[in-house]
């Protein structure tokens, strides 16, 4: 978030804001736990935050919202997804490609 207080979504076109998948595969607690032990354990707080694999980043969000309330506000997140998808995905996205109406798959 650049240590500005906003909404991920601030900045988006909110026609291309995707919020039918709401759900997030990572525990508030385990991520509150890995920032704070990581920084003890190092020396200084954390920085640094990868998550490979995103899909469409709620996770990262999360992190990210998390990260604010530990006052963490020099921390990088890195995102890395090969945009590869979940099958059910592609074709769930099928007719919107027969459609035109695909926003990634043109």
């Amino acid at each position: 978030f650049g240590g500005k207080s906003q909404e991920p979504f601030a900045a988006a076109n909110s026609s291309y804001v995707d919020r039918g998948y709401r759900d997030s595969h990572q525990n508030t607690a385990l991520l509150r736990a890995v920032l704070t032990s990581q920084g003890r354990a190092q020396g200084h707080p954390v920085d640094l935050f990868v998550e490979a694999g995103c899909f469409i980043g709620n996770s990262l969000i999360k992190a990210g919202r998390i990260s604010r309330e530990l006052d963490l506000h020099n921390l990088t997140f890195l995102a890395i997804d090969p945009f590869t998808g979940d099958p059910n995905m592609w074709d769930w996205e099928a007719k919107l490609v027969k459609e035109r109406k695909s926003r990634y798959l043109d």
